[in-house]
């Protein structure tokens, strides 16, 4: 497997950083559309960033100066083992010692001993009552319809989408996708998705 546009920051103690945490830490921030500059309480530029897409807002950064605390999660971690286990979504301990074999490029590592489920996996395993059933739903299609808009996606579709509007009738919890390659095309896409609904159940929307 060959990974293009990665930037290697041996220097970087963590990988990800929220603006509003290091604003909260007097650092000034600006962001426009390619690039992202971040200076410290001295006016010194500190960290200065890419876009990685101009659909998305996740910017690639190289610096030597981040302050610890704003870290979402350390880079740097005695235990391989474990670290290997959060970086490839929860493998097995099997799959870990696999791995070096099965992956060029991957230094050896030893597999821990220890059985005992991380915070990860053990939430993952956990069940939940199920929901009581509602009171509150509709009479009829279309007296009231859910709406929402995800995004942005860090990887694109296959068509380019990085965002979808959905649409849940209230009544029959049928639902209708729109794929759309930027946010703002929600505007676009919406008025049409409600005139499908109505035409399709011969029903007008009455709240959204």
């Amino acid at each position: 497997m060959t990974l293009t546009r990665v930037w290697y920051t041996p220097k970087a103690k963590h990988h990800l950083l929220l603006v509003s945490d290091l604003a909260h830490h007097g650092y000034r921030c600006t962001i426009d559309k390619t690039t992202s500059r971040i200076w410290d309480n001295s006016d010194q530029l500190v960290i200065w960033a890419s876009a990685l897409s101009p659909l998305n807002n996740l910017y690639w950064f190289q610096s030597s100066q981040i302050t610890p605390a704003l870290g979402l999660y350390s880079l740097a971690m005695d235990n391989q083992s474990h670290l290997w286990h959060l970086r490839l979504g929860y493998p097995s301990q099997n799959a870990l010692r696999q791995l070096t074999k099965s992956v060029k490029g991957i230094l050896s590592f030893d597999v821990s001993s220890d059985t005992s489920p991380c915070k990860g996996c053990a939430m993952d395993k956990m069940t939940e009552k199920s929901y009581p059933n509602s009171s509150k739903r509709s009479t009829c299609p279309l007296v009231l319809v859910h709406t929402n808009l995800v995004g942005p996606f860090p990887v694109e579709s296959q068509v380019h989408s990085c965002y979808i509007l959905t649409l849940i009738d209230d009544f029959s919890g049928y639902a209708v996708v729109a794929f759309l390659h930027n946010k703002y095309d929600a505007a676009v896409h919406f008025p049409d998705m409600v005139k499908w609904c109505e035409t399709f159940t011969s029903s007008t929307v009455t709240s959204v």
